[in-house]
């Protein structure tokens, strides 16, 4: 069965939101699976989903997203539904300027849950990921005035910095030992362009993982580079 695709724009002229809404947008998709092995089993698998974008006040910028599938296998021989999962993932951001600085944030969940043929839990897992990112590009114009003459030598000094944070923290009921975690991820990098000709940057991240089963598994990594390029 081929896919169905919808799309729809300006939902704020068809809701009336436009005071407050704006490049509203929806796409939405639906697909439907079958494999089938003559006398053996078929397998069919469906998927749904679909992600929402608009702007409010014409300062945030908001982004949502949702997608679910089913997956079924019957085998014929024995008359039994040898799989059964199902999956659900969806997410939300929300992005805006503040003064120099443009700010991400988004939170991301997923989880699924699969049974074999006698009904037991063969795949258990939940992630939810919330996280955060800032990011700036402005100038700080400096020069040097030469000894022995009027002449003053500017340098661009354009900086741009960003930073990120987000958690990943896992959860599940099978294999609890290594499937309960939480996963924290941090960096910060620096781009500074002095001139034409030079150019540098600095880099920092972190890592800190903990299991929330067996304490003696936890670890942490730091990390520091650095890098110049003189161009001719």
């Amino acid at each position: 069965m081929p896919d169905l695709i919808l799309s729809m724009n300006q939902l704020e002229r068809i809701f009336g939101t436009y005071r407050w809404m704006s490049s509203a947008s929806l796409n939405s998709k639906y697909s439907l699976r079958k494999r089938l092995n003559y006398e053996v089993d078929e397998s069919r698998d469906i998927n749904l989903g679909g992600d929402l974008h608009f702007v409010i006040k014409q300062v945030y910028d908001m982004t949502l997203s949702y997608d679910e599938s089913k997956g079924t296998t019957k085998n014929f021989v024995t008359r039994l539904t040898t799989r059964q999962d199902k999956r659900q993932s969806g997410s939300a951001g929300m992005g805006f300027n503040w003064r120099i600085w443009r700010v991400n944030t988004k939170f991301d969940f997923s989880q699924s849950r699969g049974y074999d043929a006698l009904g037991r839990i063969s795949q258990d897992s939940k992630v939810m990921s919330p996280s955060i990112g800032l990011r700036g590009d402005f100038n700080l114009p400096a020069g040097l005035r030469l000894p022995f003459s009027g002449k003053r030598l500017t340098f661009t000094n354009r900086v741009i910095l960003s930073s990120s944070l987000k958690l990943d923290r896992q959860s599940s009921q099978l294999n609890v030992e290594q499937t309960n975690t939480d996963n924290w991820n941090w960096n910060l990098n620096g781009d500074f362009q002095i001139g034409q000709n030079l150019r540098a940057s600095l880099g920092s991240s972190f890592q800190l993982f903990k299991n929330r089963v067996l304490k003696d598994q936890d670890y942490y990594i730091y990390g520091l580079n650095t890098q110049v390029i003189f161009q001719f």
